[in-house]
């Protein structure tokens, strides 16, 4: 699969933002701010976008603005589509422009706020299967149904069978890692749910997992049955999320052998400390971060605040 990592995501009166640009790297993205400053949006912004385009390649061109539209519903669900227009003061339009590396044309697309049931699409990538993206929220997706689109996304990318003949690639490597948490155990499927096997404990049911072994059994699950490869995506909100110190290092170690692998991976997070561990990671594998900050402009009422976007190679 040949990368083509996004390159850059702008919004116009999209959700929070009236207007904003962010430009990434290849490798590592790290988004950064307070609550409420839209690191989620951004996030699912960028998958919603990615994720479309690949699912849209295998289908006519004329269905990609249905395929965007359902994303769009299925994982912000708003009450419409319209609702994702951004407020203040009075938009009538929203716009959402994604560029990737090494394809002519940047997937545009824009829809209203009222009276609109599809997004309108502007210009387009010629149909190209990209790399496949994977959307990591709540750590519960792993035992749970429900959620919104980003959710039944991972679980049909968790359901599909592992690879024969073990582990391949950047998965041979991480065991180690991945040991901190699962010591030695992976997680299988059985009853229709995820489990987690460990040698000479036997299996764990999905209820008595703890978070740090759902967290790092999903990612496992994904390496092991071959859907994350070279040249997809991880988009990550609040991975560090109930990790303790050597879990939350391990988990930077395994992020940083991904991104040499030529994923190119998005972290949203409130834990500078987490954020430079693997930013340093990031840079022993010799890819330069990029650190992304948002911050709510606190001079205007909190209902019609801009949010800004600050772009950098260093943290803020």
């Amino acid at each position: 699969m040949r990368p083509h990592p996004l390159s850059s995501l702008e919004l116009t009166n999209f959700g929070p933002f009236s207007a904003a640009r962010v430009d990434f790297a290849p490798g590592l993205n790290l988004l950064l701010g307070g609550n409420a400053t839209g690191k989620t949006y951004v996030l699912k912004a960028a998958y919603v976008l990615t994720k479309s385009l690949r699912d849209g390649a295998s289908q006519p061109a004329e269905r990609l603005p249905t395929v965007l539209t359902d994303r769009l519903v299925g994982t912000y669900q708003p009450g419409s589509l319209g609702r994702l227009v951004h407020r203040a003061p009075y938009p009538t339009e929203a716009g959402m422009t994604a560029t990737y590396a090494d394809l002519v044309d940047a997937l545009s697309l824009s829809f209203a706020s009222r009276g609109t049931a599809a997004v309108d699409v502007a210009s387009a990538p010629a149909a190209q299967e990209i790399g496949g993206p994977h959307y990591f929220g709540a750590p519960e997706a792993l035992t749970q149904a429900g959620g919104d689109d980003t959710w039944s996304d991972l679980q049909q990318m968790l359901a599909r069978p592992v690879r024969e003949g073990g582990p391949v690639g950047p998965e041979q490597q991480l065991a180690p890692a991945f040991d901190v948490v699962l010591h030695g155990g992976s997680i299988v499927d059985k009853d229709g749910g995820f489990y987690l096997a460990q040698l000479g404990v036997g299996v764990i049911e999905p209820g008595l997992m703890s978070d740090s072994q759902r967290t790092f059994g999903m990612l496992q699950r994904v390496l092991a049955n071959g859907t994350l490869k070279p040249g997809g995506y991880i988009f990550w909100d609040n991975p560090d999320a109930g990790l303790d110190a050597a879990a939350q290092n391990a988990l930077a170690q395994i992020l940083a052998v991904l991104i040499h692998a030529d994923i190119q991976v998005f972290v949203a997070t409130h834990n500078h400390t987490f954020a430079d561990t693997l930013a340093r990671l990031a840079c022993e594998v010799e890819t330069e971060p990029r650190f992304i900050t948002l911050k709510r402009d606190t001079t205007h009422a909190a209902a019609l605040a801009d949010i800004s976007v600050e772009s950098s190679s260093s943290e803020a």
